[in-house]
């Protein structure tokens, strides 16, 4: 059997992987992990956006526009599944703020004026680097809106934090581990990847939880903000997305799947 038909052989009656870009991200900063997965067998998209669909969002703004994404993206991704509706759903894989949004469009409260319940349409939600904790300031409203449930019924949800980037490491990630609630004095002995401690990335009530070690929060980071993150970034250092870490996650799914 072919290359590509094997691959197309082992993806029949798989669920179908969503990628949901994180704050600020584009959609293309995901193909490449949205191909790791296709090259496993698994049917994978990503959520269309780009990065300045984030703009309204800011401040602690109404999520809306990014879950009208999601759910235009889950509903068209069932109707071209090639399993029946009944049989097949939807595993979202959701990268930093994505991840409380994802956990929004799951629920069935109202959020905006809507409840999107999208629990009915998704069998496992995987977080990355997602900074579930709660903070101070208006940033984390939304994420206080996530936290007053946990996993809901009849979702597998998983929590993935990465490590190898200390508090006291540089500037950027000392500032944005304090942005995630914790105090300054005990910021600088915080792991994490960079830009969320694991702590905050593990903090979903009713989560399983995945530890990377030595993984880096995005795909690419501005030389004038992050330099260091740059840099270890341009000399190797993975991420979420990368195919090692890719793999660590298609094992997850493969052992509730058998």
């Amino acid at each position: 059997m072919a290359q590509g038909s094997e691959r197309e052989s082992r993806g029949e009656g798989r669920d179908v992987i969503i990628i949901v870009p994180g704050f600020l991200m584009d959609c293309r900063d995901f193909e490449p992990m949205a191909r790791h997965f296709r090259e496993d067998g698994w049917p994978a998209a990503v959520v269309p956006m780009k990065w300045w669909e984030w703009i309204p969002c800011l401040g602690g703004r109404s999520a809306r526009p990014v879950l009208e994404r999601i759910d235009y993206t889950v509903r068209r991704a069932l109707e071209g599944s090639p399993a029946p509706q009944s049989a097949s759903k939807v595993i979202l894989v959701a990268h930093s703020a994505a991840g409380w949004i994802s956990r929004i469009f799951l629920s069935v409260r109202q959020y905006g004026g809507r409840a999107y319940a999208g629990s009915r349409f998704v069998r496992t939600l995987i977080t990355l680097g997602t900074p579930h904790g709660d903070s101070e300031g208006i940033a984390f409203e939304n994420v206080k809106w996530a936290n007053r449930e946990g996993a809901p019924d009849g979702v597998r949800c998983v929590a993935v934090g990465g490590t190898g980037t200390l508090g006291a490491s540089n500037d950027f990630t000392r500032n944005a581990y304090t942005f995630c609630g914790f105090p300054e004095e005990e910021v600088v002995e915080l792991d994490g990847d960079g830009v969320t401690p694991l702590h905050s990335s593990l903090s979903f009530e009713g989560s399983e939880k995945i530890v990377l070690e030595d993984t880096t929060h995005a795909p690419s980071y501005p030389a004038a903000i992050a330099p260091e993150l740059h840099r270890e970034l341009k000399e190797g250092k993975r991420w979420y997305g990368s195919q090692g870490r890719v793999d660590t996650i298609i094992r997850a799914l493969e052992q509730r799947v058998e």
